[in-house]
């Protein structure tokens, strides 16, 4: 009787530790599926994060060119006109920018018909 009982006893305990291993593995594999489903939501939000941050980080690049190719632009008509007006100013023409504008042509021919006059007068 007591080895039945012992008997029993070891079945019992074997059975429990089956159970045990078999909810240990149904719970880890729930873990890993709640897990992996976590981390393709997380991949798919860091590559999106990424997109969007090499969207603006291109953008930003694009823009910084444009205006450096703007300000390249300004720098050689800025260069290009003081040249003329060097030259405008070494042959004493009249320089176009100035004649550009009405209010300032006037007072520079008026000025340059006073030098002519003093000149040619003295």
């Amino acid at each position: 009787a007591a080895a039945a009982e012992a008997r029993k006893a070891e079945a019992l305990i074997q059975r429990n530790a089956k159970e045990r291993q078999a909810y240990f593995a149904s719970t880890m594999q729930k873990l890993i599926e709640k897990h992996s489903i976590e981390l393709k939501d997380n991949e798919s939000r860091v590559r999106a994060e990424m997109a969007r941050e090499a969207r603006v980080t291109c953008t930003a690049a694009i823009k910084a060119a444009l205006d450096e190719e703007r300000v390249k632009s300004l720098r050689e008509k800025q260069q290009a006109v003081q040249a003329a007006v060097r030259a405008a100013v070494s042959t004493n023409l009249p320089v176009a920018a100035r004649d550009a504008r009405p209010d300032v042509s006037e007072s520079y021919a008026a000025s340059r018909r006073a030098e002519a006059e003093k000149a040619s007068g003295a």
